[in-house]
């Protein structure tokens, strides 16, 4: 294609979707937010918020048009910088999202939103008794990681002394370690460390209250079907890391060599999991805004798993829009303000140590390899 290697192909492919993910950001968050900004009802759909919302579009479009011709252009020279290169366009994105959250924060208090507000609006805040945990997501990643170990052990013994671990997108290996249960079953754990990862996170989402804006019953059902989607996309993730990291130690064992082809094949589950995460985030949209038939997920007492309170104007928590501080809240995960899913709660002490269990894994793998 046009003369590019396998790698600048997906990196292309990577840095565009990231690009759509990042476009479709203000098209799928809770409608009472607008850039990371509460707003009552009469202030959401104005033509200036229509105005900051196309704008941001734009902007993150042709940032991902300008990526793409760096690549080709410059980019690919060096190894080193594509590894990191998505994350760079995510920061750039930010500062497209910046200049629009301010601008829309200083209408809400010049223009005096919340005084001006023409009715009081009631939050349901939904609790975790109605909450269901969908375990069966998880099995699939679960077999594909005990397959990884039980092919891991049955061809151990024909893992010469020195084997390779690292190859370059060729397919060509270009390091080598010695043979033992920590450089063989590296990626197993790794594989572990994540699977394990996923699995908490999807079990505290399941057990995360939130609030709602608006008084409907719909509204609830919404939330509900929300959460449970996203606790279902969490626990099937595991399946698609799982499948990379079992085909890059089948490559590493020397089960089968991939050679050229080695890169597509690896990162092809990638891209399903991040073709899976568009689709869910895009239909079902920020605690269920995108739902317009909610269905019957919801307790069908209308008062289970609910609590009405007056909405209160809680902008001061979040830094930016999109960093939660509040040491009041004992929540540690709490629906995004500008994007799909949850964030942390920085102001919380279990945050701390979530953040450090990352780097004690990887620091605790490198001691082990």
């Amino acid at each position: 294609m046009f003369g590019l290697s396998d790698l600048e192909v997906i990196e292309m492919l990577l840095v565009a979707t990231i690009g759509i993910i990042l476009s479709i950001i203000p098209y799928v968050t809770e409608k009472s937010i607008i850039f990371g900004v509460r707003a009552p009802a009469e202030f959401r759909s104005t033509a200036p918020v229509r105005k900051a919302q196309k704008t941001y579009l734009i902007a993150v479009l042709l940032i991902t048009a300008l990526s793409e011709v760096l690549i080709f252009t410059i980019i690919y020279r060096y190894y080193l910088l594509l590894a990191v290169y998505p994350l760079f366009i995510v920061l750039v994105a930010f500062f497209a999202y910046l200049p629009e959250h301010y601008a829309i924060a200083k209408r809400k208090r010049d223009e005096r939103w919340v005084e001006r507000a023409s009715q009081t609006v009631t939050a349901q805040f939904v609790t975790a008794e109605t909450a269901q945990f969908p375990w069966v997501y998880a099995v699939p990643g679960l077999l594909v990681l005990i397959a990884l170990f039980v092919i891991g052990i049955l061809y151990y013994p024909s893992i010469p002394s020195t084997f390779p671990t690292h190859f370059g997108s060729n397919g060509v290996p270009n390091q080598y370690s010695a043979k033992s249960i920590g450089s063989v079953f590296l990626v197993g754990f790794i594989s572990i460390a994540t699977t394990a990862l996923m699995l908490i996170i999807a079990y505290a989402i399941s057990r995360t209250s939130f609030r709602v804006d608006n008084s409907s019953r719909q509204s609830m059902e919404r939330g509900e079907i929300f959460r449970y989607r996203m606790t279902a996309m969490l626990l099937i993730i595991p399946v698609f890391i799982n499948t990379t990291l079992l085909l890059s130690s089948l490559q590493i064992w020397g089960v089968f060599k991939l050679g050229n082809y080695l890169l597509p094949l690896v990162l092809a589950p990638v891209f399903a999991m991040l073709v899976l995460i568009v689709v869910v985030t895009y239909l079902t949209g920020q605690l269920g805004s995108n739902i317009r038939k909610p269905g019957h997920h919801a307790a069908s007492d209308d008062t289970a798993g609910m609590k009405q309170e007056s909405m209160k104007d809680d902008d001061l928590y979040w830094r930016g829009g999109v960093v939660y501080v509040n040491r009041k809240d004992p929540r540690w995960l709490v629906p995004k303000r500008f994007g799909m899913g949850y964030t942390l709660n920085f102001g919380h002490p279990g945050t701390i140590a979530l953040i450090i269990l990352p780097f004690m894994i990887i620091m605790v793998a490198i001691f082990i390899h």
